[in-house]
């Protein structure tokens, strides 16, 4: 699961440098102004390579096996967690097998520190490791958690690492009962190479933003549909980028109806009002009629002769997925689904 980013706070490992001078003990190592630092960043950090892999609201630990200065990263973007529909601050990290040159051992264990700042208290949370370097295999403990609101909760991470030398630990904080979902910002025609060329734009849209997972797009044809596509979890809430529940699992997804209106993309931004290539009706099976009359052929064909049936997104009622139809020249959005590991 992935993706709504939230702020560090306070820097009470060793202090915050102002933006601009953030950098390691080399100088080699400056942090861009958007960014910021908690803790001490070791010499062999390289932040180009580090921030590339750093999605908007997660958290990257940087270390070195021999050093025992440990930072956290984080776009200081906006105060919303991307993933879990609550805030978080990591306040401290260690690593407490680093400082030994000699790599005697290539285990090494990371702990840090999170605050539960504001959210839904009780909630069940999780660590999704997002990527690593020079860091194998990543296990935090606990695996799931439950924490109220002005709490901390202490994790641990072990991983082994390839080489002596520099590490990082990309991760954010999820809530694991969930999964996320989304209409794409961009518009396409009918032309999608099957619901499976759907299901790879979805794909596609999800790696852009960088919210993990495994995405399906919400459409149908004569042999596939999301009722038969979707993995269907139990007891998982379908969750927009900005934490706004639209449906408390898939059951709940296909009773005809949304709790919430679907509008907003991949980025989180407000998507109201428009149209979305379904052929698919409220309980996730294709529309009735014929495929040239209901899904562009089988979403396979742009040609105007063609029509597909439309969704509209801002509604909650049955025309959230069966809105009208349109010719398959026409461009609309898609909606996409993450899918249960």
């Amino acid at each position: 699961m992935r993706a709504l980013p939230f702020f560090l706070g306070a820097c009470v490992v060793a202090g915050c440098a102002p933006a601009s001078d953030q950098e390691s003990d080399d100088g080699d190592a400056a942090v861009p102004d958007e960014y910021t630092v908690t803790g001490v960043l070791p010499d062999s950090a390289d932040i180009d390579e580090i921030l590339a892999d750093l999605p908007d609201g997660a958290f990257v630990v940087v270390g070195d096996a021999g050093s025992p200065d440990v930072a956290i990263i984080q776009a200081a973007a906006s105060p919303l967690d991307r993933i879990a529909s609550s805030e978080f601050t990591a306040s401290t990290a260690t690593c407490l097998d680093c400082g030994d040159p000699t790599c005697v051992s290539l285990s090494r264990t990371l702990s840090v520190t999170l605050t539960h700042n504001s959210g839904i208290g009780g909630e069940t949370f999780g660590i999704s490791t997002l990527s690593a370097s020079n860091f194998k295999s990543p296990v935090s403990t606990p695996a799931n958690w439950t924490q109220a609101v002005g709490t901390q909760q202490a994790i641990s991470t072990q991983g082994t690492l390839t080489t002596c030398g520099g590490f990082s630990y990309t991760f954010d904080v999820t809530g694991a009962d969930r999964l996320l979902t989304f209409v794409s910002a961009a518009t396409t025609s009918g032309s999608l190479a099957a619901p499976a060329g759907a299901d790879a734009s979805c794909q596609t849209f999800a790696n852009t933003a960088k919210l993990g997972g495994t995405w399906k797009a919400w459409v149908s044809d004569a042999t596939t549909s999301p009722f038969a596509r979707f993995n269907n979890p139990t007891g998982k809430d379908y969750m927009m980028p900005n934490g706004v529940v639209v449906a408390n699992d898939f059951t709940d997804l296909t009773d005809g109806s949304l709790d919430s209106a679907l509008n907003r993309d991949e980025n989180g931004n407000l998507v109201n009002l428009a149209a979305v290539l379904t052929g698919t009706q409220g309980n996730g099976k294709v529309a009735s009629g014929s495929a040239n009359s209901t899904t562009c052929k089988g979403f396979t064909t742009n040609l105007a002769t063609s029509r597909g049936v439309l969704g509209l997104t801002g509604r909650t009622g049955a025309s959230w997925t069966i809105n009208n139809t349109t010719t398959c020249n026409t461009n609309a959005h898609l909606m996409c689904f993450e899918q249960d590991p």
